[in-house]
């Protein structure tokens, strides 16, 4: 995908949300935001442009209800993939 022209803090990025990503055990990652939502898959927007990205298998087996699944607006993190590559959606932040 393209890059979209967008720096974390137009999407709303602020101090509380780096202080949420910091306090995870996920690295390396980078944070974005949840854009579009497909069946199975995401846009995801990121200061280094959109990216497709997906939630790991194990994580959609234990969703219960779908309601541990990541939605529009909602601030991820991502680990691996860069713009154009599939990313996996390691975390959701609080």
């Amino acid at each position: 995908m393209q890059p979209n022209g967008y720096t974390l803090a137009r999407l709303g990025w602020d101090s509380a949300w780096a202080a949420s990503f910091e306090s995870l055990s996920v690295t390396p990652a980078r944070p974005g935001r949840i854009a579009v939502q497909h069946r199975g898959s995401y846009v995801v927007a990121t200061e280094r442009g959109d990216v497709w990205a997906h939630v790991p298998g194990r994580s959609l087996h234990l969703a219960r209800d779908g309601s541990d699944l990541p939605v529009v607006g909602d601030w991820v993190a991502l680990t691996a993939g860069d713009a154009g590559d599939s990313a996996l959606i390691s975390a959701i932040l609080p």
